[in-house]
């Protein structure tokens, strides 16, 4: 068995189209952000104009997390509510723990599970 490097994205399909996210570090970072923004703005809803504050926000998010103009190609032909919000930000964010966790060392067909620390 020879060494080959595995896939560094995230592939995500979303409505019919595939979305190929670079795994970098920029990713990581801009899922934390979007997270920690969403939380916080969550907590601020108390009214409709607030919701609708709150979906564009969302807008932006799915273009930072899947490029520039995704949000629209994904809500195309739909009506854009909190709650396709919510279910679609969730399935970016379980993609993007379910990549994580097969890549760590657990899950890593190279790391020697038997060698010991020092």
């Amino acid at each position: 068995m020879g060494f080959n490097f595995r896939d560094q994205y995230i592939r995500l399909e979303i409505c019919g189209e595939i979305y190929n996210i670079p795994a970098t570090s920029d990713l990581m970072k801009a899922v934390k952000e979007v997270g920690q923004e969403l939380a916080e703005s969550g907590k601020a809803v108390t009214d409709e104009k607030d919701v609708e504050v709150l979906c564009e926000k969302c807008a932006g998010f799915v273009d930072r997390l899947l490029g520039e103009g995704a949000d629209e190609r994904i809500f195309r032909g739909r009506v854009k509510n909190i709650y396709d919000y919510i279910d679609l930000l969730t399935y970016i964010s379980n993609g993007i723990t379910a990549f994580t966790r097969q890549r760590t060392p657990k899950n890593n067909p190279y790391y020697n599970k038997k060698r010991k620390r020092k």
